[in-house]
This record gives structure tokens, C-alpha cells and sequence, in this order.
């Protein structure tokens, strides 16, 4: 058994997105592989207790450097990081005499810094976002890493096989396109559409007359979403990959989203395409989709995908873990 430490700003449940997402079903993989797994998180709600979530000991601190005297202390053989507290992660790595795992969600500018550091080993999250950043970095290349796509637990997110009538936007924010919902529902006032508030970004209000529209409240356990659910909008600026995309598919439920590298990495076939500004190409996939003999189609192709995605998350969670077991192994060197 290996000590796994963790060094984050937030963490389920106390805050529902993408990336933490990710970091937690790579540590509950490894705490069910028998692994003593600590998070250390620095953004945890005011007063929040040290408690346990899904395997994973999560430890409040005050800041990065009180988490890194946590680390200290708790001796891992291997910490994972990522966003803000990556850098003083890999600063202090000879401190807390740790290899440091760093997990990437995008190819901004952000991203290049800890890179430069030379992490002891990368986990990519999409193929292109590794070829955007090696274009730019070709360092990174050499780095010891592998990539895995936001691993992805089917079970968690099928719904059942009814189907309900609602069109979802999860996270309404202006960049994941809360001006495509709203207009959405403007024009098509007999249709039931949902806004499920996000985990980050401000959540653009809801038009007080578009009252066609449910706002949603953040839960870790999407399933009552996709059993309400027959579309998901995901007209965003930018995704890195898009694991919401992955997830309602479980459920058979299409989604109709603006073309990003990412989600196109994610949904590949499945995918329905529309441009974020382009009302009209979204108002008219949602009525092909109406007709009954399509929409099933569109379903089991969004299925399948997902479940492909589903056994391919097994794979690499496997190959991590492959790949953490040997950081562990006495002798290694901490960069």
C-alpha cells in the first residue's frame, strides 16, 4: 500500500465541475486499489470538517503552504495537483520529498508554467490539448505521461431508459452559452427547458418571463437531470473535452453542441453540431430531432459512444495506476 497525497483548491462534494470530477475518480480508483489516499484542499467551505468522500480523506487547510506542511507530514510517495495550486506543488517537492503528478483540463497559457517545471509525470486530458501545448512546449513531449480522457462511470449517470421531455444546459454562464438556452426558450415557449447552475463562472439570471426555463440547483448525482432530460445544449466557447457531453450519453440523451476540439474528441460521431451564435441551426435540430423514428437513432449512437468512453476510462484508470505504483517505488527520483 502507497501513501497518495493530493494538493487542490476544491473537491466534491463541496464543489461539482469537471476537474474535480476528474480528480476524484482517479483517487477513488486508487484508494479501491488499496491505497491510502489524502486531498488536501484549500478552498473547502468555511469551518468544514476533515471528513471522508467515496474512500478519499479530505483534509481542510488554510492555504497552499499549510497543505504542503499537511504533506509534509503525511509523507505520500506521490502527490497529484492541478490549477492554482500546481506551481507550489512542484516548488516544494523536494520538501515534502514527493514525485508530483500533474493533471492538465485545457490548453491555456496557465497550463504551460507547471510544465516547465517538469512534473514527474502528466496526465493529459485529450489528445489535442497534448499536441497544443507540446506545438508550444516541446519539452513537455519528454515528460513522463500518458493521456486519458475524464474518466467516466456510466452507472452514475444512467437514468433509466424513460426519457423526459426537457432541453438542458448544464452551467448557464456566458461562456458556456446561457445566451443559446435563453433564446432557445424565447422561441420555442411550449417547450420545457432546464439550467442546471455550474460549479464555475458566474450563472447568467434567468429572464424573469422565460419562465419555460427550470433552474436546477449543483448536484454531484446527475441522474434526476438526465431522467428530466431529452437534449443537452452545450454551445460553448471552449471546452477542453466536455465531460458532461460523455455523461448524459449514458442516458441515450443526444446533445447538439458548438464544434470545440474537445467535444469533438468526445463525441466524435455521436456529436450534433451547431456554431454557439447560430440560433437557427440549433432551433432546427431540435425539431429533426422530434420526428420518432430519428431521435432513436440519435440516442443509441449517443450511447454507445458513451459506453465505448466507459470502457476505455477502465483501461487508463488501469495504466495510471500502473504508472503511480512505479513512482511509488522506493529509489525513484523526486525531480
Amino acid at each position: 500500500m502507497a501513501r497518495i497525497g493530493a494538493l487542490v483548491h476544491f473537491y466534491l462534494n463541496w464543489r461539482s465541475a469537471g476537474s474535480e470530477s476528474v480528480l476524484h475518480n482517479i483517487l477513488r480508483h486508487l484508494a479501491e486499489e488499496g491505497h491510502e489516499v489524502t486531498a488536501y484542499v484549500t478552498h473547502a467551505p468555511k469551518n468544514a470538517p476533515e471528513t471522508e468522500y467515496e474512500g478519499v480523506r479530505l483534509v481542510p487547510v488554510r492555504s497552499a503552504m499549510h497543505g504542503i506542511s499537511k504533506l509534509r507530514t503525511f509523507q505520500p510517495q506521490v502527490t497529484f495537483t492541478h490549477h492554482d495550486n500546481a506551481v507550489v506543488a512542484l516548488q516544494m517537492r523536494r520538501r515534502i520529498r514527493s514525485r508530483i503528478v500533474f493533471l492538465t483540463h485545457n490548453d491555456m497559457s496557465i497550463t504551460e508554467t507547471p510544465l516547465r517545471m517538469a512534473p514527474d509525470f502528466v496526465v493529459w486530458n485529450t489528445d489535442w490539448v497534448r499536441e497544443s501545448l507540446v506545438k508550444r512546449l516541446p519539452a513537455a513531449g519528454k515528460l513522463q505521461g500518458m493521456v486519458m480522457h475524464p474518466p467516466l462511470v456510466c452507472r452514475n449517470h444512467f437514468s433509466g431508459f424513460d426519457r423526459g421531455d426537457a432541453i438542458t444546459l448544464v452551467n448557464h454562464n456566458a461562456h458556456k452559452g446561457a445566451h443559446v438556452l435563453f433564446a432557445l426558450a424565447e422561441r420555442m415557449p411550449e417547450r420545457r427547458f432546464i439550467a442546471v447552475e455550474g460549479g464555475h463562472g458566474d450563472q447568467v439570471p434567468i429572464p424573469e418571463h422565460l419562465t419555460n426555463i427550470e433552474q436546477w440547483g449543483q448536484n454531484p448525482d446527475m441522474r434526476p437531470v438526465w431522467k428530466a432530460t431529452r437534449l443537452v445544449l452545450m454551445p460553448s466557447i471552449y471546452e477542453s473535452y466536455g465531460l458532461v457531453s460523455v455523461e448524459a450519453g449514458c442516458s441515450g440523451i443526444p446533445v447538439i453542441a458548438h464544434p470545440t476540439p474537445g467535444l469533438k474528441e468526445a463525441l466524435g460521431g455521436a456529436g450534433f453540431w451547431a456554431d454557439r451564435d447560430d440560433i437557427d441551426a440549433y432551433a432546427l435540430t431540435i425539431e429533426w430531432l422530434d420526428d420518432e423514428t430519428l431521435y432513436p437513432h440519435a440516442s443509441s449512437m449517443a450511447k454507445a459512444n458513451s459506453e465505448m468512453k466507459n470502457e476505455e476510462s477502465i483501461r487508463a484508470l488501469e495504466e495510471l495506476t500502473r504508472h503511480v505504483e512505479h513512482l511509488c517505488l522506493p529509489g525513484m527520483r523526486v525531480n
